[in-house]
């Protein structure tokens, strides 16, 4: 399994411990009885999550996670070092709690997130409940990741879905592709995007809000440099499929991050 494989933009998720050595054994490879502590760090050119560009320039994207058992709880930030964009809602800190499950080639991690955008005067923070789903045949895995928010922006539903490809390349390397769809509604899409840029004559305030289509094509590739210490290169190619004006135009942008993880 690849650590922290559904990560888009360093965002934690289930999968935020380092991946079991190839070597290891079965009693090695079960939930330990006391909690585990993971710290990581990604370093990346943007800050692009679900179809909306938030930071463009130098990011750093600390992480810590606790896992007991199933039960796992993460702290991520994104803070800017050097902006070459337009800043939207920065500093950003969230928070994750879920729990994991697993039946055979399935497994399903419902999550709480709380989003928390201090600097921003009228989105402070909010509240998503999602859960993240995925099953995994001989060829191909397919996944599923819905999220309804129950807080601030009450109403707003996004969804990521698609298809992908995991594996172990040897007893170092790992890697995790990805070709998945996004898609949010209009409440969730007003939410998150500053007022559009209007580059023609129209009223703006005739210009209704659009739901969020997105694609993206994710690889990750994880290297094991020691029992607790792993490497994490990702490359991210979006495109979304905006039609309205809007500060998120209909074009392809690209994400290269690197991740540095540490588990006690």
């Amino acid at each position: 399994m690849v650590a922290n494989a559904f990560a888009e933009n360093g965002k934690p998720t289930k999968n935020t411990l380092l991946p079991v050595p190839a070597q290891a054994t079965v009693a090695d490879s079960l939930p330990k009885q006391k909690p585990q502590l993971s710290l990581s760090n990604a370093f990346t050119n943007s800050y692009y999550w679900r179809g909306i560009t938030f930071n463009e320039g130098l990011m750093l994207q600390p992480s810590a996670t606790v896992t007991y058992k199933n039960w796992f709880g993460t702290a991520w930030s994104n803070v800017v070092a050097f902006e070459t964009g337009t800043a939207a809602f920065v500093p950003e800190f969230d928070f994750t709690v879920g729990y994991t499950y697993e039946c055979n080639n399935l497994t399903v991690s419902p999550q709480a997130n709380v989003f928390f955008y201090p600097s921003n005067s009228t989105h402070v923070a909010t509240v998503e409940l999602g859960a993240e789903m995925s099953y995994e045949t001989q060829n191909v895995g397919f996944y599923l990741n819905p999220n309804v928010d129950a807080g601030d922006n009450k109403g707003g539903v996004y969804i990521d879905y698609g298809l992908f490809k995991s594996g172990d390349i040897d007893q170092r390397w790992s890697y995790d592709a990805r070709f998945l769809l996004g898609w949010g509604n209009k409440t969730f899409r007003s939410y998150y995007e500053p007022v559009p840029v209007v580059e023609t004559n129209a009223n703006p305030m005739l210009l209704k809000p659009e739901s969020m289509k997105s694609m993206r094509l994710q690889g990750t590739a994880v290297y094991r440099a020691g029992e607790r210490l792993s490497l994490r290169p990702q490359l991210i190619v979006f495109r979304n499929f905006m039609t309205e004006y809007t500060l998120q135009h209909d074009n392809f942008r690209l994400n290269g991050s690197l991740t540095c993880a540490y588990a006690f």
